[in-house]
């Protein structure tokens, strides 16, 4: 149970009368009833004729839940003048009240901007301080923008035009114990239902709020259950922060525990070194002899290798491994858009063509659909690039570091990058799990003003750390058997 459900069980109790106890001495609603129909003739200077009463009927079937037999129930608009009006000398200062200065939530605060009151006179709802405020459209109505009018210049105001405004007739009925009836969520689902108008635009019905059973105690009691919420929202606060720390902690852990697995199999402490794998060096050296070849066939200009320096290593790993640059492992491919308003260098038939937003929807690992497929001719009509399956995919921008393999040739457009790694030198599940652990580091490399991106050739300078190919395969089984369980407390989550 969270916080605001917890408020509202606090307050279906209090107005059921069950979160004080009754005391039988104190003066009967019978006689604030009667007292309040003096008052407000008073205040209307208007007079009951003979035999006319101020309650009107309550059908059994009105009545949602018992109350203690000292109570009685009263409908609003017997306890509340409605949407009153002010009067005022049109060059005084009044307090103006917008929507968005009303806070939502139990937390009975508003703030109000200086205008004058005949600025605000025509056109919007009037209030006072000491009124009571309830939005009456959706979401705000539901979202509990309610609060108690207080301090406003020359006590006078006026806002939008989406309130109901209570002044009660009496001060026999505690303005905080109305508000709390109207936070409950019996009025809440009650107003819902009275809704009326265009989606977005639906309100609560005036009906409704007139007619709206208010479950009274003795003006003594009224008292007593406000300062027993007051002091049980206090504690409430507290839970409600510890609650959210425990909710937030909760859905953090499993990303917090994948973290801590990928950091120990990145700095060689998932499995065990094993002396008889295939050295590392002799690893690299192959994948290098492989580019050459591969490189001399497709006539490529030979890449200069740019040595590691110590500043570029951000931890310790065995030492059977190496530190080595993404673009020694394989071939770094960027991506490309050709034009989008010619048809013929799109088509349905076409190449996966992967973009940022493409991969942010990905659920897993791997990625095999996109918004829009590239044709041949849009392949040779721009920079993108045929990107060979079994290759990694990268979002260097817009976010940096959205990581998916892709199985299936494919292309990009230029907010990724790729690396086709040698795969009988390089597990492709490591380099995904390496790159996903190292991506905060990539992420410190990206230039730009209006967005921060990470060029191929920093991509491709990268550093992740390198085992043996048997360890790597080892890592992988480890990591993907761990992972499964933080996966399932993701969907506990």
């Amino acid at each position: 149970m969270n916080a605001r459900q917890l408020k509202s069980s606090i307050l279906q109790y209090a107005m059921q009368g069950k979160l004080v106890d009754q005391d039988l001495a104190e003066e009967s609603v019978s006689v604030l009833l009667e007292k309040l129909v003096k008052d407000k003739e008073l205040l209307t200077k208007k007079k009951l004729k003979e035999g006319e009463s101020h309650f009107s009927y309550i059908n059994e079937e009105e009545i949602p839940f018992e109350i203690p037999d000292s109570w009685k129930w009263v409908r609003v608009k017997e306890l509340c003048e409605i949407n009153p009006k002010n009067r005022a000398a049109d060059d005084i200062e009044a307090g103006f009240i917008p929507m968005k200065l009303i806070e939502d939530g139990f937390s009975n605060q508003h703030s109000y901007e200086k205008k004058t009151w005949g600025e605000i006179k025509k056109g919007y709802t009037h209030f006072q301080s000491g009124d009571i405020v309830v939005a009456k459209i959706t979401p705000c109505f539901e979202n509990l923008k309610s609060a108690i009018i207080r301090e406003l210049p020359n006590n006078i105001g006026a806002g939008t035009t989406e309130l109901f405004v209570f002044r009660p007739y009496s001060n026999l009925i505690n303005k905080k114990y109305l508000l709390w009836i109207f936070k409950t969520s019996l009025f809440i689902e009650k107003g819902v239902s009275s809704f009326s108008g265009t989606a977005g635009q639906q309100r609560a019905s005036r009906n409704f709020i007139e007619n709206y059973l208010v479950p009274l105690p003795p003006y003594e009691e009224q008292k007593r259950i406000v300062d027993k919420i007051n002091v049980l929202e206090e504690k409430v606060d507290t839970y409600g922060a510890l609650y959210q720390r425990n909710e937030f902690i909760q859905k953090k852990f499993p990303f917090d525990l994948e973290r801590s697995i990928l950091q120990y199999a990145m700095k060689g402490k998932l499995v065990s070194q094993d002396t008889s794998d295939k050295s590392t060096s002799i690893l690299l050296e192959k994948i290098r002899t492989e580019k050459e070849k591969i490189e001399k066939h497709k006539r490529s200009k030979k890449k200069e290798f740019i040595q590691i320096t110590k500043e570029e290593v951000p931890f310790d790993i065995p030492t059977s491994w190496e530190w080595v640059r993404l673009k020694e492992l394989g071939f770094i491919i960027s991506g490309g858009t050709p034009k989008t308003a010619i048809s013929d260098y799109w088509s349905d038939e076409g190449l996966l063509w992967i973009t940022p937003s493409d991969m942010g929807k990905a659920k897993d690992k791997y990625i095999a659909a996109s918004s829009r497929k590239i044709s041949e001719k849009g392949l040779d009509s721009s920079s993108a690039q045929l990107i060979p399956g079994n290759s990694i995919v990268y979002s260097s921008r817009a976010p940096i570091g959205h990581i998916n393999i892709v199985e299936e040739q494919y292309a990009t457009n230029q907010g990724c990058k790729s690396i086709h790694p040698l795969k009988d030198y390089v597990d492709i599940d490591f380099l995904y799990y390496a790159l996903k652990f190292m991506t905060p580091w990539i992420q410190r490399k990206a230039t730009g003003t209006t967005f921060k991106e990470i060029s191929g050739t920093v991509f491709g300078e990268s550093v992740i750390p390198f085992p043996p190919l048997e360890e790597q395969r080892r890592i992988v089984k480890k990591i993907e058997e761990l992972i499964r369980v933080t996966n399932i407390l993701r969907i506990k989550n």
